[in-house]
């Protein structure tokens, strides 16, 4: 809301503004008045939050940023939330298909992407399939409909946030007098272990992550402990910590790792979260993967994965889904053609392999003959094409891959948050809860290493 009003007022005065929105929606600019009780909070939020805005403007425009970039990146996180406030309802006729219910919020949306209002309401409540020379048209259900909207809006700040650290980047680089690679510090501020009461496959990536930090943690400390005191001649007795590299192989084994399976699955047109379920549990049970442990019913979507911090219960269901990631066509041409700049910058690139898939067919089918070596090979250039689709686990991999190079170049120093307890209460202490992240973290193991050699080191000839 109150991102919304200051949006508003940023562009009060431009020939352009960002929002023209019923007065009961944003209150009067003006947030220096005297009250009392509730109003008076509220002004005093408003004074805070106009002050942060006011430094982030001076940030960005200290970054490069100029006002109008300012001012498209204020509209595409405002068109964000609009896209998040439009809802649908049933057509009339029992049809089950899903239409507008909230206009409002709809040409809000509209007006600040860019884009043309009815284009917007196609792309997000129905689905255009183009086979052979026909185009196909099915209107999506209420709930189908809403992932559509979601994944617009998702898709939109997520190439916004990646643009706006480019970008930062980018000029920081430019403005630097050392090196790229001289008089670096890297601070790495890592999300903590995931175990809720659903979890799903951000917190399979999330989790993943802390598991191959953990694993680094381990090896460095350890083994640089090791080194040190075999250095110095100190006699130890032997010194076990917890490997948990097995349940990394689990997770990024080329060719039936749980990654893997869940990448090959989202290939199939007609794989299930079902068969996914089923696929995971044959095969890491075939391959004696102890990390993992399969729900006890055979239609249960879910399995677990014991974790160094303990075992935790993913929820299958959505995983396809969620892994595959990708854009409807109509709502990337949509965002394409885009009257804002940015948009388009931000989606000039995509080309949904799917609509590659089918265009290279169609023109093969009518221009080229219709010979079986031919087809073979059209066939698998075409599977090769699909296969380039990248995935959420995928990418996530990838960007995993290179933080670890990254840390494994590095001099690093270690910082360990222990949570006094696990209900948010101030001044009071669990011991047990705490203790047991002290030894599933490694903090214990480190402390009992460190008993064998010298607290401290001092430089000296030798």
């Amino acid at each position: 809301k109150q991102f919304l009003k200051l949006a508003a007022e940023r562009a009060s005065d431009s020939k352009d503004p960002i929002v023209e929105p019923p007065k009961r929606t944003f209150s009067a600019k003006k947030a220096n008045r005297k009250s009392s009780g509730a109003e008076g909070v509220e002004d005093i939020e408003a004074i805070h939050a106009v002050k942060m805005f006011d430094e982030l403007q001076r940030s960005m425009k200290s970054l490069g940023f100029t006002d109008v970039e300012q001012t498209n990146i204020f509209k595409l996180l405002a068109g964000v939330l609009f896209m998040g406030n439009i809802t649908f309802r049933l057509k009339p006729g029992g049809s089950g298909e899903a239409e507008i219910k909230s206009y409002e919020s709809l040409f809000a949306a509209a007006r600040m992407l860019g884009v043309d209002v009815v284009d917007l309401a196609q792309a997000i409540q129905s689905q255009i399939t183009t086979t052979n020379n026909d185009v196909i048209t099915r209107q999506l259900t209420i709930e189908q409909a809403e992932d559509c909207r979601d994944a617009a809006a998702k898709a939109i700040y997520e190439r916004l946030f990646s643009w706006l650290v480019q970008r930062a980047n980018k000029f920081l680089e430019f403005q630097s007098n050392y090196k790229p690679s001289s008089y670096q510090i890297g601070i790495l501020d890592i999300f903590g272990f995931e175990n809720f009461q659903n979890n799903s496959l951000e917190q399979l990536c999330i989790n993943l992550a802390n598991e191959h930090l953990h694993y680094f943690f381990n090896k460095y400390i350890f083994a640089e402990e090791i080194k040190d005191m075999k250095a110095d001649e100190i006699d130890f007795p032997s010194i076990e910590y917890q490997d948990n590299s097995k349940t990394l192989d689990m997770y990024l084994k080329k060719g039936d790792g749980l990654f893997a399976i869940l990448d090959d699955e989202c290939l199939f047109p007609k794989a299930t979260d079902l068969s996914l379920t089923a696929k995971l549990k044959e095969s890491m049970t075939k391959q004696g993967m102890s990390s993992f442990k399969p729900c006890k019913s055979a239609m249960e979507l879910g399995f677990f994965i014991n974790h160094y911090a303990g075992p935790v219960k993913y929820d299958t269901n959505g995983f396809l889904e969620k892994n595959r990631d990708t854009l409807a066509p109509g709502i990337t041409n949509m965002l394409q053609s885009s009257r804002i700049k940015l948009v388009k910058v931000l989606f000039r690139e995509e080309m949904p392999a799917n609509n590659a898939n089918d265009t290279m067919k169609r023109s093969a089918s009518a221009h080229e003959p219709k010979h079986p070596e031919y087809q073979a090979t059209l066939n698998k250039r075409s599977q090769t094409m699909t296969r380039r689709v990248r995935t959420v686990c995928s990418h996530f991999k990838e960007n995993l891959a290179k933080l670890i190079v990254k840390m494994n170049m590095s001099n690093p120093h270690f910082v360990r948050c222990i949570k006094p307890n696990s209900e948010r209460v101030p001044e009071e202490i669990d011991e047990v809860y705490v203790t047991k992240q002290l030894r599933y973290s490694g903090v214990l193991g480190v402390v009992e290493i460190r008993k064998f050699g010298y607290l401290l080191g001092s430089n000296s000839p030798r």
